[in-house]
């Protein structure tokens, strides 16, 4: 039977025209050149569910409660020891009473639920680079006021911390929140490290960095982050320093929710302004390359080392959607940012569709 040419090419073109209708409809998940990854939609997080403000008078009533239960539990736990022979440690209540933080848990009420657009190993543990100073920025802000103490203090850089930039210098004075913005932007681990000094000794001077720590473990538990481990405040490799996907979504999404947070990790460049000497300035400019070139991008945070790879946590906004993307483990610097965009692009058009 003959069939004229032209009705074959009609039939082409149409049978074409519904496979390419039926590819956009599946919306098949992008390729993406990294080992974990975590779509998100967080739209609702822009709603009323931000996080509460406490007034000082507020925090002063939690740190009574706090004090009242820690004495109880004290009383309890020598109730208990007294007539038996079981050796009972104290080394928890003892931490407890050195404490002067309120619970971290005050600062984190529960995140709204947010879509899953996308996910590859999110679950899966590794090492979280300099996306671990998402965590240290929001250590040090709500530790600040839960201390009543102002983010402008001054915060003299030591020689140990210098040698770990090219952007700061031994003896050097500069404002908390200048190290925090110059940390964000251009990820700076001596920036990080005297952040964690400043918080982590509470004027005391006496194991700084480790009690910063077990405040953001403490902070990571108030998330109810499950695969997170924190054991420095940069991110450099460090045994058991882990965290996954899911876990730094969580972590982006409480700081997008910070006031004094948020607008740094979207800044494309800043000057940052030192107390002393006067005339030291750092122009720091973004890391994060989505920042330039993808529109509606508003931050957040880039990372690397040897052994987690380069990463890239990135939200935007489109048409009143906003996403959230955690791409961890690229082999190459760009990886991160094609991996992320694409990501975004497939999820703005899942919602758009």
């Amino acid at each position: 039977m003959y069939i004229p040419k032209k009705i074959i090419i009609l039939v082409m073109l149409l049978l074409l025209s519904v496979s390419e209708t039926a590819a956009a409809a599946i919306s098949l998940p992008p390729a993406i050149p990294v080992r974990a990854a975590i779509l998100l939609d967080i739209t609702a997080d822009e709603g009323d569910t931000k996080a509460k403000q406490l007034s000082p008078k507020e925090l002063k009533r939690l740190k009574k409660e706090q004090e009242k239960q820690r004495r109880r539990e004290e009383r309890e736990q020598r109730r208990r020891s007294r007539g038996s022979s079981t050796v009972v440690r104290t080394d928890g209540t003892k931490a407890a009473a050195k404490q002067t933080g309120i619970d971290p848990a005050s600062f984190f009420p529960p995140l709204p639920e947010a879509k899953v657009l996308y996910e590859r190993n999110a679950d899966v543990n590794r090492a979280p680079a300099s996306l671990t100073k998402m965590m240290t920025a929001l250590v040090a802000v709500k530790e600040s006021s839960c201390r009543n103490l102002p983010l402008t203090r001054s915060i003299n850089i030591r020689w140990d911390e210098a040698e770990e930039t090219s952007y700061l210098v031994r003896g050097e004075i500069i404002p908390l929140y200048e190290a925090i913005a110059q940390m964000l932007i251009i990820s700076d681990n001596g920036a990080a490290y005297a952040i964690a000094r400043q918080i982590g000794s509470d004027g005391s001077g006496k194991d700084a960095q480790g009690g910063f720590y077990r405040r953001m473990n403490e902070y990571a538990g108030a998330m109810k982050l499950n695969g997170s481990y924190f054991a420095d405040a940069s991110g450099l490799p460090t045994p058991g320093h882990v965290s996954t996907a899911r876990d730094m979504a969580t972590i982006a999404r409480y700081l997008l929710k910070d006031k004094d947070l948020k607008p740094i990790v979207g800044m494309k460049t800043r000057n940052i302004t030192c107390i002393y000497p006067k005339r030291h300035r750092v122009f720091a400019e973004n890391t994060n390359d989505l920042v330039y070139d993808y529109p509606g991008c508003y931050g957040i945070k880039t990372g690397y080392t040897n052994a987690a790879g380069f990463c890239l946590a990135a939200a935007a906004e489109r048409d009143g959607h906003r996403l959230l993307t955690v791409v961890l483990g690229g082999d190459e610097p760009e990886d991160r940012f094609t991996a992320a965009a694409r990501l975004l692009d497939y999820g703005f058009g899942l919602l758009k569709g």
